[in-house]
């Protein structure tokens, strides 16, 4: 990341907008995660209740989507990705762009 990131400042990008760059990227990667886990979690708590209604004679074992817990983990999800982003732009600008640019050659 360092490398990409010293590359675009090299050719004009300024702080804000590194720090812009890497919010909406770690914003996009969670938002396909939280997706992800949506699109595969649904379909399969559907085949969990008709696994249920056969193998219990008829009898549909109660089941009810976890709401609370996904959208805890969708809460940690977005919060981790904004703290890991502040966190790698407060490390990016403790180093100018001369000093970034000589840790791309090691």
């Amino acid at each position: 990341m360092r490398r990409y990131a010293s590359i675009l400042r090299s050719v004009g990008l300024t702080g804000m907008q590194l720090c812009q760059m890497n919010i909406c990227e770690g914003l996009c990667y969670a938002a396909f995660a939280a997706l992800a886990v949506l699109l595969i979690g649904l379909p399969i708590a559907v085949v969990c209740r008709e696994v249920s209604r056969r193998s219990f004679a008829g009898e549909i074992v109660p089941y009810q989507f976890p709401i609370l817990e996904m959208s805890l983990f969708i809460l940690a999800l977005f919060s981790l990705e904004f703290l890991l982003s502040a966190w790698t732009v407060s490390r990016q600008r403790k180093l100018s762009l001369i000093e970034q640019m000589r840790e791309m050659r090691l």
